[in-house]
């Protein structure tokens, strides 16, 4: 076969391949208490359950959890990327009244946003993850364990929290972590910790408003 032809075959080929190959886009997904999870897990169609929601996304994909109560704990094993990260965000009047412990549980996953809940029961965030961001949440314990645990981090945020009525406001073990902008009040053991299995290393603390804890 001449080489000139067997150039225009070879990009021929290479050129279909990329037409067809499917395109792995972000998607934003959506979870209602009134949904369900044979559904689409569309605004229109959403799922029902936080769980099955979270066991769907991918690098990039956002997790819309609608107003409602959702008695469940939650378990994340799915990682994002540093560039696509994993959101799951509660719209205001979100919440998650389960008294499991933890209510949230960020198992290994890294590059995972969890933002804007309302919650009964403590964020636990173990093993080694990456770029893990708690925001914006409301948490209200019943006196014990841990509001926000965070166990081997490295580079975990954690900002602009309300954290009441645990043993300990919020925990933080790993390296290089941001605590910062808030408000951890009547913990009856302590307001913020640094480091207790494992050390706190390059944590930077700030602008937090601590008060009527047991330190």
């Amino acid at each position: 076969m001449p080489v000139s032809k067997y150039l225009r075959n070879t990009f021929f080929s290479i050129a279909c391949a990329l037409i067809t190959l499917p395109c792995l886009r972000a998607d934003v997904l959506h979870v209602s208490s009134g949904g369900d999870d044979a559904g689409q897990g569309s605004e229109n169609v959403p799922w029902r359950t936080i769980q099955h929601g979270v066991d769907q996304l991918k690098p990039g994909d956002t997790l819309v959890v609608h107003p409602g109560s959702y008695d469940e704990q939650v378990k994340i094993n799915r990682s994002g990327t540093a560039k696509e990260r994993i959101t799951i965000r509660g719209m205001a009047g979100t919440s998650i009244p389960a008294m499991e412990e933890p209510s949230v549980w960020i198992a290994g996953a890294s590059w995972i946003t969890w933002e804007h809940f309302a919650m009964a029961g403590g964020i636990l965030v173990q093993g080694k993850p990456e770029g893990v961001v708690l925001s914006g949440n409301t948490l209200h314990g019943e006196g014990t364990g841990s509001g926000i645990r965070i166990t081997g981090a490295r580079g975990a945020l954690v900002e602009r929290n309300l954290v009441s009525g645990f043993e300990e406001g919020i925990v933080v073990a790993g390296m290089g972590g941001i605590v910062r902008n808030n408000i951890v009040r009547e913990n009856s053991r302590a307001g913020i910790v640094l480091g207790i299995v494992h050390p706190a290393q390059d944590t930077l603390v700030r602008n937090n408003t601590v008060a009527g804890n047991g330190d």
